[in-house]
């Protein structure tokens, strides 16, 4: 029993320094996840304010709509006014040229010119050459001031719908996120059994008493090992993704033009398939397999003692 005793003290050193390693690694993990909350506070502000920027513009798009309905109706009236004129000017020369038929008889032709001055002139037309030109270029300064700005808020519109669509695919990576986040969790679930295995969680210290005698009967050191072994390659795997994550952000950072780009590198990098040494398979204290990281319920020390 005391060799036994020595050995197992052996073993439970060992365990220990891998645990504190592993605690180390994860260190760098909880500062990333921090950053990453950080980040995505940052981009919810910033989709909020593209939402208010997106009501401002509906609002402008509906008031430009009534400027250029009013503009219309305006036209309409001046096309209205238009054919008015030519109607006028049509009857004007009817008038004038039934006048210039009595130009032999000056008493006709008199009294001819006299009926078209009071059929045609109704008021003083001195000023109305002036004004109807300022009223024209008015007009037309107008009209042009209303089509750059038509063209103007197009072009907007179109770059806050493709910012809009940047905000939305934000949201998926978000979601990864969460998941990288779930993953952590487990891993440190997966900590703490081990940690109870080896007799550290004083509330199963029987059942850590129970698997110790059993590790020390044989095969469980090395399963034992090998479980820890592949929780390092599993979280090595994490940091070396959240990694990339961070290096492509980096250079996104330096250069903002290309939005599209970065979405599809992040979402490649997120849903790229782990190669099988890096998707380890977990192994119980009593040799079950556990289910890899990412499943919705991991197994906990009664589970395993019970089976």
């Amino acid at each position: 029993l005391k060799k036994k005793n020595q050995e197992l003290e052996k073993f439970k050193f060992v365990l220990d320094y891998k645990i504190k390693e592993l605690k180390k690694q994860i260190e760098p993990r909880e500062n990333d996840i921090k950053n990453y909350k950080e980040q995505i506070q940052e981009m919810e502000a910033e989709l909020e304010r593209f939402h208010k920027q997106n009501a401002q513009l509906e609002i402008n798009i509906a008031e430009l709509k009534q400027k250029h309905k009013s503009v219309e109706n305006e036209l309409i009236q001046e096309r209205q006014a238009t054919r008015d004129v030519e109607a006028m000017v049509r009857r004007f020369k009817t008038d004038l040229f039934n006048c210039v038929g009595a130009i032999q008889d000056p008493k006709v032709l008199k009294n001819s010119v006299i009926a078209l001055y009071k059929k045609h002139i109704h008021e003083d037309l001195t000023g109305d050459a002036t004004v109807d030109a300022d009223i024209q270029k008015e007009f037309a300064r107008q009209r042009e001031h209303l089509e750059r700005s038509v063209a103007g808020l197009r072009k907007k519109l179109a770059k806050d719908s493709e910012v809009h669509r940047v905000g939305y695919e934000n949201v998926s990576l978000i979601g990864e996120i969460n998941n990288l986040r779930r993953e952590l969790k487990l891993c440190r679930n997966r900590i703490a059994e081990l940690e109870a295995a080896i007799g550290l969680n004083r509330k199963q210290g029987e059942n850590a008493r129970q698997l110790l005698t059993q590790v020390a009967k044989g095969r469980q050191n090395a399963l034992l090992e090998s479980e820890y072994e592949q929780a390092q390659r599993a979280l090595a795997a994490q940091s070396t993704l959240i990694r990339q994550l961070q290096t492509k952000i980096e250079e996104f950072d330096h250069n903002t033009s290309n939005v599209d780009d970065l979405l599809r590198d992040l979402q490649a990098t997120i849903q790229a398939p782990v190669p099988e040494q890096e998707q380890p398979v977990y192994m119980g204290p009593r040799g079950q397999p556990l289910p890899p990281i990412g499943s919705k319920k991991p197994p906990t020390m009664n589970d395993s003692v019970t089976s």
